[in-house]
């Protein structure tokens, strides 16, 4: 079960150990950074953490964040679930 959803820096989210999407095409990342500085954000990327050296673990919303960080934002609206979580598992 995740924590109320809450302001993270970007900076300390990693990438995903596993990108399920494989490629991500820069085309499509744009766009969704356009809708993001349009529109907001519609839902909450979901990270695991926060781990030892204060550090998240992105487990979905990859491409939201990518956005977020194309657009300068310093931060972005996540849900936060437990360190240990299985990342495959809060993804689907």
């Amino acid at each position: 079960m995740p924590d109320a959803e809450r302001e993270l820096r970007c900076d300390l989210i990693d990438e995903p150990p596993h990108r399920l999407r494989g490629e991500i095409d820069p085309e499509r990342l744009g766009a969704l950074a356009d809708s993001i500085a349009a529109e907001g954000l519609h839902q909450a990327v979901g990270v695991c953490g926060p781990r030892a050296d204060g550090r998240y673990v992105v487990g979905f919303g990859h491409r939201r964040l990518l956005a977020h960080r194309l657009l300068g934002r310093p931060t972005v609206r996540a849900r936060v679930y437990p360190e240990g979580t299985d990342l495959l598992l809060i993804g689907s």
